[in-house]
C-alpha cells in the first residue's frame, strides 16, 4: 500500500524523474557543449566573413585593393623570389596537396592511426569539394595582368584552390600535431612551419598573377569554415564515445 501511495498519479511526474533528466542534460553539455560552441562559434563567423567578402566582390568594393596589392607584389619580382614563389604554388596545388594526402593517409595507417588517416582525408577532399562549389557559382575571371607567369588558366578565380585546399591539409596537419606531439617546443615549431607553408602558398599565387588577393582570404575564409565544422565533429564524437575513439587510434 505504501509503495502505490509514492507513485505518482496519471499525469503527474516524479520528482526524481525530473532530477536525473536534469543532471543527463547537464552530463551532455558538459560532454559536448564547450567543443560544439567553439565549433559553431568559428563556422558562423567564418560563414559571416565570408559572405561579407563575396559582397565586395560582388560590388567591385575590393578591386581597387586587389590591383594595389596585386601590382606591389609584382613590383618585388626577381629571379630568386620566381623560384621560391614557383616552389610553394606548385606545393600547394590540387594536385600536389592530393597526392601529399593519399601519401600521408599511408603512412598513417600503417602506423595504426586509422582515425588521423580519414580525418586528414576529410578535411583535404571536403576542402576540395567546396571550393569546386564555390567557383562555380560565383564564376569571378582569372586576373589579367602583364606579369601573370601562368597565363594559361581556364578555371575560375574564386576563391583559390590553392589556398583552400593548402590550408585544409596544413591545418589537419596542425590539428594531428597538436594531438600527437608531446614536447611544446617541437608543436610550437611544427605550427608554426604549417602556417607559414599555408601563407607561402597563398601569396605565390598573387605573386604569379593567378590570382587576386580577395581570392586568396577567400580560400582561407572557406577552409576555416570547413575546418571548423570538421574538427568541432570529431571532438565531440570522440567525447561521447571515448572507447570507440581510443579504438580508432590505437
Amino acid at each position: 500500500m505504501l509503495q502505490l501511495l509514492k507513485q505518482p498519479a496519471a499525469g503527474q511526474t516524479d520528482p526524481d524523474d525530473n532530477d536525473s533528466v536534469l543532471k543527463a542534460l547537464v552530463g551532455v553539455i558538459r560532454q559536448m557543449g564547450l567543443y560544439a560552441t567553439i565549433g559553431l562559434t568559428g563556422a558562423v563567423i567564418t560563414a559571416k566573413l565570408f559572405e561579407e567578402l563575396a559582397e565586395g566582390i560582388f560590388k567591385k568594393e575590393s578591386e581597387a585593393l586587389d590591383h594595389r596589392f596585386s601590382l606591389w607584389v609584382h613590383s618585388l619580382a626577381n629571379p630568386v623570389l620566381d623560384k621560391i614563389f614557383k616552389f610553394f604554388s606548385t606545393i600547394g596545388s590540387i594536385a600536389s596537396v592530393v597526392g601529399l594526402t593519399v601519401l600521408s593517409f599511408w603512412i598513417l595507417v600503417k602506423r595504426h592511426h586509422p582515425h588521423a588517416a580519414w580525418l586528414l582525408a576529410m578535411a583535404t577532399g571536403g576542402g576540395l569539394i567546396l571550393n569546386q562549389i564555390l567557383k562555380f557559382f560565383f564564376r569571378r575571371p582569372r586576373p589579367q595582368f602583364l606579369t601573370n607567369r601562368e597565363p594559361h588558366l581556364k578555371t575560375f578565380s574564386f576563391p583559390s584552390g590553392h589556398a583552400t585546399v593548402s590550408f585544409c591539409f596544413c591545418g589537419g596537419f596542425a590539428w594531428l600535431g597538436y594531438k600527437f606531439l608531446k614536447s611544446p617546443v617541437i608543436m610550437a615549431a611544427w605550427l608554426g612551419s604549417m602556417l607559414v607553408c599555408v601563407f607561402m602558398v597563398g601569396l605565390s599565387r598573387v605573386y604569379r598573377g593567378a590570382h587576386y588577393l580577395t581570392d586568396v582570404v577567400g580560400g582561407y575564409i572557406s577552409g576555416s569554415f570547413w575546418l571548423a565544422l570538421l574538427l568541432s565533429g570529431v571532438s565531440i564524437f570522440d567525447r561521447l564515445h571515448p572507447r570507440k575513439a581510443r579504438q580508432s587510434k590505437s
